[in-house]
């Protein structure tokens, strides 16, 4: 038996120990894989759970530590050191612990049940209210819905696709189960798909508050905005003081063009503090779309004292061209570029903010170093990538042979009128859109999502799986002409 058959099997052992409440056996089994533990995130996982089992806490959270040390989104390893925690009575490290699970997976009921429990003794009324609310929420869904919940959570769209499908055959007209299942194709990116199952599951239950929030949000996000608008207008008229929903009116407002209109209600969601990271981030850019520039720094500029690591509230200054930095911003960029806690593209939006702010004092040298630190870090975190970008550039070049060009030289459109603009990124290709587009004859039509969304519906309605070749761009020799 290979290696890693062997240690599956051990783990597998160790699993069903554990489940039955062996945890001394499903330690010696655990412990018979030797080193190789220490890359087996599961094996982890299930060692540190028996361990809190035998009251050995210490030693659990250490393993978790491992198991985050490989695996630093693994949500059940959050959820297990909130079980620890709160054994020990240190409510605050609990609450963290458990708060972190579920948002990375908030169909995590049994950290969400804990949290009602531990905001409950706290006398934290507004935490508590939402772990309410949340958790009344999952505990009506089917536990096949939860699980789809979860592995969609996870981001395991294969899974979730499969485990809804089955459901759906069995309740057809199942709003909730429809909206799983018109996210998992938003996921998927086939937003067509999604936005005829949101539409039927609105026909179906036309008081579907939910349904109709996403049925809006999915029509937005397919810029079809005067759709959008008409589902999000009522929904907002309807319950005037749901923050969420309003947000999303403020949305399509500024997408059928009523920017001033957006503004108002943007400065209401501000009022309110509600998700004011995306409320000032909105504003701004609406601010400096009605010409309004000085306003737009103001809500930049509040951003980034609302979260200081925040590097695109930085960068959004520097892409009004005109704004200079003060001595005391770019101190703050330096200081946070550096700073371990920062995330990797808010480093790389400091990086490039910075490139502008020296470029401005004519500090050549820092700026050019700064834009390289920023493209160096932005290359490692799209590195992960590569593997199947070269997989798609491969099979691009296999079928869009010189051969197929010619055969089909006489086939598509005749029509001189589309200007399309090809270019990468920082080349210059936005600006030169955006002077075609200030033409009073050229319209931005802003077409790209929806070339996108074609390729998507011919690589097919399913999430491709590991090992499966997509049918795109395969299917493109095979085609009738008149798709042409």
């Amino acid at each position: 038996m290979p290696q890693q058959t062997a240690n599956e099997s051990l783990t597998d052992q160790a699993l069903e120990l554990a489940k039955t409440g062996q945890f001394k056996g499903a330690l010696s089994r655990l412990d018979e894989l030797g080193e190789s533990i220490n890359q087996d995130v599961e094996g982890l996982y299930i060692k540190a759970v028996c361990l809190r089992k035998l009251d050995q806490r210490e030693a659990a959270l250490a393993s978790l530590d491992s198991v985050l040390a490989l695996a630093p989104d693994y949500v059940r390893a959050y959820q297990e050191r909130g079980h620890i925690y709160m054994a020990e009575g240190e409510l605050k490290k609990a609450i963290s612990a458990f708060a972190h699970a579920v948002e990375l997976d908030s169909a995590m009921t049994a950290s969400w049940r804990a949290l009602v429990t531990l905001y409950a003794k706290t006398g934290d009324k507004s935490g508590l209210a939402e772990a309410r609310t949340e958790l009344h929420q999952l505990e009506q869904l089917s536990p096949a819905l939860q699980a789809v919940k979860s592995n969609l959570n996870q981001g395991k769209l294969e899974k979730a696709d499969q485990i809804c499908r089955q459901y759906m055959q069995q309740h057809k007209q199942d709003v909730e189960g429809m909206r799983l299942l018109a996210e998992i194709a938003n996921r998927a990116k086939i937003l067509d798909d999604a936005e005829f199952i949101l539409e039927s599951a609105v026909v179906f239950d036309p008081g579907h508050v939910g349904a109709r929030y996403d049925y809006a949000s999915i029509l937005l996000k397919r810029q079809k905005f005067g759709s959008a608008h008409s589902v999000a207008a009522p929904l907002h008229a309807e319950y005037p003081d749901n923050n969420l929903f309003k947000a999303l009116y403020a949305a399509t407002l500024s997408g059928i063009g009523e920017t001033e209109h957006a503004g108002r209600v943007l400065r209401e969601l501000i009022a309110d503090k509600f998700n004011l990271q995306h409320a000032y981030l909105l504003l701004g850019h609406t601010e400096k779309t009605i010409g309004n520039l000085p306003a737009a720094i103001d809500c930049y500029q509040r951003l980034y004292q609302h979260r200081p690591d925040f590097g695109d509230a930085f960068w959004s200054l520097a892409n009004t061209k005109t704004y200079h930095f003060t001595d005391q911003e770019i101190a703050h960029m330096e200081d946070y570029r550096e700073r371990e806690q920062t995330g990797i593209e808010d480093k790389v939006h400091f990086n490039f903010a910075l490139g502008k702010a020296y470029e401005d004092q004519r500090d050549y040298v820092a700026s050019f170093e700064a834009y390289e630190r920023g493209n160096r870090l932005n290359k490692e975190r799209l590195d992960y990538q590569s593997p199947e970008i070269e997989k798609r550039v491969g099979r691009h070049r296999a079928i869009f042979t010189p051969e197929l060009f010619s055969r089909l030289s006489e086939v598509g459109a005749e029509a001189a009128d589309p200007i399309f603009i090809v270019g990468l990124p920082r080349a210059g290709s936005t600006l030169l859109e955006q002077i075609l587009a200030s033409h009073s004859q050229v319209d931005g039509t802003l077409e790209l999502p929806n070339i996108l969304n074609l390729t998507r519906r011919l690589r097919g309605r399913s999430p491709e799986t590991e090992n499966q070749e997509p049918q795109y761009p395969r299917i493109i020799p095979e085609l009738e002409h008149d798709y042409f």
